[in-house]
């Protein structure tokens, strides 16, 4: 798949529906990838941060989740063609995958939530089984979770426990689980397929005011427009040193 990279991450220069396809074909094909949804503030992060950058490279596919990345591709002359959300992509693909899904993240009951929820929406969806995020990610913990994934003959784990943690956990455990053949780092989505947070309103996203709505409900999150802002910053210091 072809790549552009901004502020040194390598984002999948595709539409939602090509990496879409991209990943029901390779998975098919019996390769395994790792696919992390960067937004603005994952992005600074790892800007910043060289071991996290190294993290996200492990991944194999990257996709843009935010505005504030595409903005700071356009700065560097290098135009992704779309957002594209997680939360959007992890349900598309559990609507269209042969393969059955794992859930794991989320407090306790949410990834059992989203299973029932997205099981309803599409009746092809198999389940493979379900565990929250709250567990130690390593040590005897992190094993009995692993052994668990192993032994649901799952082909597909989503991964919800927030960045960095999702991206590190991904990074950390995927050879222990050769036949999962797509682990999805996303975020908050388990909480969005559960019914328990909302996503903005389709105007607010279609007119780029996604981080507005997530802002307005929890305040808390300013911080995350101050890595955005940070991230614009540096791509046009970047712009002007590449003239």
């Amino acid at each position: 798949m072809k790549t552009k990279t901004v502020r040194g991450i390598p984002f999948a220069d595709a539409t939602a529906e090509e990496v879409l396809s991209y990943l029901l074909d390779a998975s098919a094909a019996g390769r395994q990838f790792a696919v992390f949804t960067p937004n603005a503030e994952i992005l600074q992060h790892a800007a910043e941060d060289e071991a996290f950058r190294q993290v996200l490279l492990s991944g194999d596919v990257i996709v843009a989740d935010g505005v504030g990345v595409l903005r700071a591709a356009e700065i560097l002359g290098k135009p992704l063609p779309e957002k594209i959300a997680g939360v959007e992509l992890g349900e598309r693909l559990a609507g269209n995958t042969d393969f059955p899904v794992y859930f794991l993240g989320g407090k306790a009951g949410v990834a059992e939530e989203a299973a029932a929820r997205l099981s309803e929406k599409y009746p092809r969806l198999r389940v493979a089984g379900c565990h929250d995020g709250y567990f130690t990610k390593i040590g005897a913990e992190n094993d009995l979770v692993l052994e668990a994934i192993r032994a649901s003959g799952a082909g597909v784990v989503f991964v919800s426990f927030g960045s960095p943690a999702q991206e590190e956990w991904i990074a950390d455990n995927r050879e222990k689980l050769p036949d999962v053949r797509l682990l999805l780092g996303l975020g908050g989505s388990l909480d969005v397929y559960a019914g328990r947070e909302k996503r903005a309103p389709a105007f607010l996203i279609r007119c780029r005011l996604e981080w507005l709505w997530r802002i307005v409900r929890h305040p808390s999150k300013i911080g995350r427009l101050f890595s955005a802002l940070r991230l614009l910053r540096d791509a046009r210091r970047e712009a002007k040193q590449n003239k």
